[in-house]
């Protein structure tokens, strides 16, 4: 038997898709739900490593590449916001418990949206780096942003985000920051039944404070807490994630 903290990867089918999904951890502690982590824009659950291995001491966790990131095959086209959570909702319903839902950018939309359109498997809805505001920002000012926040993220990223983006690709990364700026979050979020958690970075310059705060009080039982640090949390902060996690 592997120790807890061990992570293993495998492919499964997930409705009609065929995921790239990393997991490990305790699996024999029935009092604590699994956490399922679900990456960025563009990126991959290489990017969530960090935290899954201090979570995986505890906690059974699983982290899905999904289509068209990672290791996961690419779709016949970009999947919408809305069929990537159906896709996390048949990861759920095949876990077949109640989830903790850890996201982070982008994945926090697919994770609302899941926590609407499949709220019996979802225990606990964490965003840790909310996404961006929808259409608030023109794409110039969108890359300025990015740029801006990229540079205050551990240098180690870097390379990770960049072999991420040449194997997901330019087409399905612009089509999914279009329906990023479209997504109608903040009228999505009052449909939320879970009780959430919306983490902040403070020199995250691409989820303006204001904004996660309207993101928390949207939410029933919801709350913002910020921390010293940019926009992608489960790479940058593990240890302290993995505590706040773990003391709601």
């Amino acid at each position: 038997m592997s120790p807890p903290g061990d992570l293993h990867g495998v492919h499964l089918s997930v409705g009609k898709h065929r995921l790239f999904i990393r997991y490990g951890g305790c699996s024999d502690e029935p009092a604590q739900p699994p956490i399922v982590l679900i990456h960025g824009l563009v990126l991959s659950s290489r990017v969530l490593l960090p935290t899954m291995r201090h979570l995986a001491r505890r906690h059974f966790v699983i982290a899905p590449d999904l289509p068209g990131c990672g290791a996961s095959p690419h779709p016949a086209s970009p999947m919408t916001i809305e069929e990537l959570a159906d896709t996390l909702g048949q990861l759920l319903h095949r876990i077949g418990r109640p989830c903790v839902v850890l996201a982070n950018s982008f994945g926090s939309l697919i994770a609302v949206e899941a926590a609407i359109r499949h709220s019996p498997w979802i225990h606990r809805l964490v965003i840790a780096g909310p996404s961006l505001p929808p259409v608030r920002f023109g794409l110039p000012e969108i890359a300025l942003r990015w740029v801006g926040t990229a540079v205050r993220e551990p240098l180690s990223i870097a390379p990770l985000a960049l072999s991420e983006l040449w194997y997901t690709g330019l087409d399905q990364a612009a089509a999914h920051v279009k329906m990023s700026r479209r997504y109608p979050l903040r009228s999505r979020l009052h449909a939320v039944r879970a009780p959430t958690l919306v983490i902040r970075g403070t020199r995250d310059l691409l989820a303006p404070r204001q904004w996660s705060a309207d993101i928390a009080t949207a939410t029933p039982a919801g709350q913002l807490i910020e921390v010293k640090a940019a926009h992608a949390l489960p790479y940058e902060i593990p240890e302290l994630l993995t505590r706040m996690i773990e003391s709601g």
